[in-house]
């Protein structure tokens, strides 16, 4: 369950062998095209699982020799696999892992660029899902820190996918300053609110949004009941989406179908990225 078994799948050829068996024999029986590998994280405990020094080193080998075995499949059926994987935005899984040589095996990166403020981890509130970095920010996080970051670490931007979150998290007991922004609060039941939960209970119904320009995300806070959302909105996937476009990633991922049941995010994503932007005029 979860990354439970990942550090002792990985650990030896024999087990690797064995899981990528049983990889070839899944995608076989539902006739799927490829594998996402989401370790959270090699070298890092996650929720409480097995971890081990030489995590990074194993899971470097688990897809290496994983984009063999598909390789060797394609040549087979003249049908291409995908491989990816669902990759930490933060500085510890990039010193936990070996980006620049896992990029090689690997169809995208897909960057989990949210959760970067959770009830419960954070005491303060703040922007789960920044796209720039706030200076106001004491964490000094966001999306587009941690896309250079992967740049910088080997992997090419055109691999890497900006994941997008259709949830938002929600923290308690948060005073009347900087419209809850960057203040302290407290876990409360439901601090994970699904993007329509959020527009059909929360939005212009005691709670008043706001946009942080530097950011480029809104967020919500309610001074009568003291409570402060992060979320991601519209007008905020308008901004990455074009961040993606300017800056030649590979494309988004998002997390999950679930909390976007009428379509309105996905939509956004699909005409944002599918604009084309007409040519100027050079003529004088």
């Amino acid at each position: 369950m979860w990354s439970t078994n990942f550090s002792d799948v990985s650990l030896t050829a024999q087990s690797r062998a064995i899981f990528i068996q049983s990889v070839m024999d899944f995608l076989k029986l539902y006739d799927l095209d490829g594998l996402d590998i989401d370790w959270e994280y090699p070298g890092l405990p996650g929720a409480g699982h097995a971890f081990r020094r030489d995590d990074g080193k194993n899971f470097t080998l688990l897809l290496k020799e994983l984009r063999s075995r598909f390789d060797l499949e394609t040549r087979k059926t003249k049908r291409r696999l995908y491989l990816t994987i669902a990759a930490g935005a933060s500085d510890e899984f990039l010193a936990h892992t070996e980006m620049g040589k896992v990029q090689r095996y690997l169809d995208t990166v897909n960057l989990m660029a949210y959760d970067y403020y959770e009830p419960g981890a954070d005491s303060i509130t703040g922007h789960h899902a920044p796209l720039f970095t706030n200076p106001a920010d004491p964490k000094k996080t966001s999306a587009d820190t941690s896309v250079r970051a992967f740049e910088k670490a080997g992997v090419p931007a055109s691999k890497i996918l900006l994941g997008l979150p259709f949830y938002g998290h929600v923290w308690g007991q948060v005073a009347d300053r900087n419209h809850g922004l960057y203040q302290p609060g407290r876990a409360i039941p439901n601090t994970y609110a699904p993007y329509h939960t959020i527009v059909e209970s929360m939005l212009n119904q005691g709670f008043v949004r706001f946009w942080d320009a530097t950011a480029s995300v809104p967020y919500l806070y309610s001074s009568e009941k003291q409570i402060f959302i992060s979320y991601e909105d519209p007008e905020s996937l308008i901004k990455k989406c074009s961040y993606v476009k300017s800056h030649q990633l590979g494309g988004v991922m998002f997390w999950d179908y679930s909390g976007d049941p009428s379509g309105g995010l996905l939509k956004t994503i699909h005409d944002t990225l599918n604009k084309t932007t007409a040519p100027r005029d050079t003529a004088q």
